[in-house]
């Protein structure tokens, strides 16, 4: 992934947590910092040196994507909350961010 490029939801459904600070503007040592205080301003998924963060939430955050791409995104979210790998907390995470999403 180009460092000015953020893919779509279906080229990519989650982009590394450093890609995601680099969107934002945040250097690497403070998105580590920021991950460690819990307070990365979206929402991550995985654990132990595996984070990632959903691409949905990211460009949801920029404003880059239109209405018409939220279904895409509600099924694909549907999609992982259902996945039997997932661990239980992240399964939460993801169903959250559904519920938010539908407010």
């Amino acid at each position: 992934m180009s460092s000015n490029v953020i893919p779509n939801i279906s080229e990519s459904p989650t982009v590394s947590l450093i890609a995601a600070g680099k969107a934002l503007g945040i250097g690497r040592t403070s998105t580590y910092a920021m991950l460690r205080r819990g307070d990365f301003p979206l929402p991550i998924v995985g654990t132990k040196g595996k984070h990632r963060v959903p691409t949905a939430a990211l460009r949801r955050i920029l404003e880059l994507d239109l209405e018409e791409n939220r279904p895409a995104a509600e099924k694909f979210i549907k999609t992982l909350v259902a996945d039997p790998r997932l661990s239980t907390a992240d399964r939460y995470q993801l169903a959250l961010m559904l519920i938010g999403d539908a407010q």
